[in-house]
């Protein structure tokens, strides 16, 4: 397909381009190659499944190609991400973690399971794929992950403030980028947002301690509201932090992964 409906650049992210698509309406999300057809496939599949829930997620359409490059036909969704706003507006730390965190107390409200994968098996699939992780450290994670909680929540899998968007005019904030979604224990997504709100200001080449130290304070921010509002569960939280920083090692960013092994490396196997 030629890309005479192809618009601006919306967003770029690890994984994929977002461009305009058509109208007003709708964005094509253009993978890069390395992102296999059959991982997109799974997205949308996933996307499709959680459409019917109670909770702000775009909508998601066709497959297509453009350019020789996968696409998939999304809703638009209009608004600044809390990252960018965070970046732009630092007085606003405060505001956006509280949104953060109730956002995500909200989602894990809903243990009606769509289709989507179970939470435990991905993660020991992740950590067994870490090429990172030493034979002892993958074999004291496995094991520990045997013990936690299994959980009963729709899980996000990718929850931090440049996939939450804040829409213009007051209207309400929607969260995007399903593709790592789970059925499962909320405290491991929060220890996954956890890994991937620090994850975002380690490993700079071009550090900037000023916006490192807000990103910081955002993320206690954040953790405190979460657990105001849950009430418990922050000691099994923090077990589930060195699981989660395993599991990450096997998406392969280089740059992280001397942090991510000394996050694993904290397991206590008792």
């Amino acid at each position: 397909m030629l890309d005479k409906q192809l618009g601006e650049l919306v967003a770029q992210g690890r994984t994929a381009d977002i461009h305009a698509w058509q109208d007003d309406q709708t964005v094509v999300k253009l993978y890069h190659d390395w992102f296999l057809r059959p991982w997109i496939e799974g997205e949308a599949e996933r996307t499709r499944a959680l459409q019917s829930l109670d909770f702000p997620i775009p909508k998601v359409g066709e497959l297509i190609e453009v350019n020789g490059r996968n696409g998939l036909i999304m809703e638009r969704v209009y608004g600044e991400n809390m990252l960018a706003l965070l970046k732009q507006r630092p007085e606003l730390s405060a505001n956006l973690a509280q949104r953060l965190a109730e956002m995500q107390i909200r989602m894990h409200a809903l243990t009606d399971q769509p289709d989507i994968p179970e939470q435990h098996p991905k993660l020991a699939h992740k950590i067994r794929e870490a090429t990172a992780l030493s034979d002892s450290l993958k074999t004291a994670l496995l094991a520990k992950l045997e013990q936690m909680p299994i959980g009963r929540s729709v899980c996000h899998g990718d929850f931090h403030p440049g996939n939450v968007v804040v829409g213009p005019d007051g209207a309400g904030d929607v969260a995007v980028d399903w593709n790592d979604c789970t059925f499962g224990n909320p405290l491991a997504d929060v220890a996954r947002s956890t890994i991937l709100f620090l994850g975002g200001i380690t490993g700079n080449e071009t550090p900037d301690p000023d916006f490192e130290n807000l990103v910081r304070t955002c993320q206690a921010q954040y953790l405190d509201r979460y657990f105001e509002l849950r009430g418990s569960g922050r000691d099994e939280y923090e077990q589930w932090l060195p699981i989660v920083a395993g599991a990450r090692l096997s998406e392969n960013i280089t740059a992280l992964e001397p942090w991510l092994l000394s996050e694993a490396a904290k397991i206590n196997p008792s």
